[in-house]
């Protein structure tokens, strides 16, 4: 079912999961991470960060 309005609950809770999933990357923890994928992972937090 859909509503008129989106959850703002739900939103938040899911660009957590996603600054959780990209965190790694913008540390560098992950073995493949390249400079670009770093910085993108950086910059697509910081935008999430922003949205909320």
């Amino acid at each position: 079912m859909t509503t008129g309005q989106p959850d703002p609950g739900k939103i938040r809770r899911a660009v957590k999961v996603l600054k959780g999933v990209l965190a790694p990357i913008g540390a560098g923890v992950a073995g493949a991470a390249t400079a670009e994928s770093q910085e993108w992972a950086r910059t697509a937090i910081d935008q999430l960060g922003a949205v909320l």
